[in-house]
């Protein structure tokens, strides 16, 4: 991480740090951290505010190489997911309908409903989902319901609490989930904090650590280096490693 760090400005430190918590504990699935008598996981949600040009996406590239693995993992599944669907639908009228247990799909897209990310929090088996959105207005702009119907699941996310519901329907089956573990990073402009967010009572607020960019307005633009191998290599070999660590 320090090397991660080195390729930004000093200024840009905190932030990338805020930027990263959620995602480190996601890698640290296996960790449990002992605050006064509650044991949980490391539960983080985090948002980064900064006005358009403001560097914000220089922490995609840091958030992209350390979960590189994890990523990997959850679209080879997403892939299997696929394919054992198509499958299923190929034989739907044959006498043996194949049965496929879902794959875990950790990395939860910035852009899903209720019923999606329910799905994918069940089928982790317990082990930290992820959400990365570079812009916060992906996660509101298309569905504003979606997203203030999942508020309470994230409430739960960070507290790492259960999860039930129970439909009169056919199309919405029985699910409990004993805790919910969903991380999330997101990246805004303060206006789309205010759409990501705009009730401060409902207690979701209070769950979110909220880093600001530092104002470059009247800064002159300079071009940072690539980040390369350099950088990047460091990163991805920590991802994996953080993935073994338990206790």
């Amino acid at each position: 991480i320090d090397t991660a760090l080195k390729w930004l400005k000093k200024d840009l430190h905190i932030p990338a740090l805020v930027a990263l918590t959620p995602a480190l504990g996601v890698l640290l699935t296996h960790v449990r951290l002992r605050i006064f008598d509650d044991i949980n996981t490391l539960n983080l949600q985090s948002f980064i505010v900064g006005e358009a040009g403001s560097g914000k996406r220089k922490f995609v590239h840091i958030i992209n190489a350390l979960m590189k693995q994890f990523y990997a993992e959850s679209r080879a599944n997403l892939e299997t997911n696929n394919q054992n669907r198509k499958e299923k639908e190929r034989k739907r009228n044959s006498k043996n309908v194949p049965v496929f247990d879902l794959l875990p799909e950790r990395a939860i897209p910035a852009q899903h409903s209720m019923a999606q990310v329910l799905d994918m929090l069940n089928a982790a088996n317990g082990e930290m989902c992820y959400t990365f959105s570079e812009e916060a207005d992906i996660m509101t702009g298309n569905g504003k319901k979606a997203f203030a119907d999942t508020s309470a699941l994230r409430r739960c996310a960070f507290d790492g609490s259960s999860y039930e519901q129970a439909y009169k329907s056919d199309a919405a089956s029985r699910l409990f989930i004993p805790h919910v573990r969903w991380n999330l990073t997101q990246c805004g402009t303060p206006d789309a904090l205010l759409r990501a967010y705009p009730n401060t009572t409902d207690g979701e607020l209070s769950r979110i650590a909220i880093a600001p960019m530092p104002d470059n307005t009247f800064e002159p633009l300079v071009v940072s280096r690539v980040f390369g191998e350099k950088e990047s290599a460091p990163l991805e070999k920590l991802g994996r490693l953080l993935t073994l660590m338990q206790g």
